[in-house]
């Protein structure tokens, strides 16, 4: 007696997998806006900046130009900084991040970690200034 396996209409389906669900947050986005710009620390027009670039270190996948990052990767840059000649998506935007001397990725964490908990601006402001005096080499 012969059997046959029926194999099912999606198998072996060149049809892509299904869209991974963002995480978003109207909050943290509204406490991203309210910080000042994290390379120039402009408090003018400004964005909240999703980091697309992975970073296996911290469970983060890369996403593509058609894809967002969850909410939680997101760090203020200004206008300019964000979307302008020379910002970050106007380069690869690792590169970007290295020449501005900041990791974006534990920028984001940090700030994710007070919008969080307490959403207190004060707090996300020190988290900014202390980055952004790394990057300059200031004390």
């Amino acid at each position: 007696m012969a059997y046959k396996i029926a194999r099912p209409d999606t198998a072996f389906t060149l049809t892509p997998a299904k869209p991974r669900y963002r995480q978003t947050s109207a909050k943290h986005l509204a406490f991203i806006r309210s910080l000042p710009c994290a390379v120039s620390g402009s408090r003018k027009d400004i964005e909240a900046a999703h980091i697309r670039m992975a970073s296996p270190r911290h469970a983060k996948p890369e996403t593509g130009m058609q894809q967002k990052p969850d909410d939680k990767w997101t760090v203020p840059l200004s206008a300019a900084a964000h979307r302008g000649p020379g910002g970050q998506h106007d380069f690869n935007e690792e590169e970007w991040w290295i020449e501005q001397s900041i990791d974006p990725i534990q920028l984001a964490l940090s700030l994710w970690s007070v919008s969080s908990t307490t959403g207190d601006v004060e707090a996300g402001e020190r988290i900014i200034n202390e980055f952004r005096k790394a990057a300059n080499g200031t004390d």
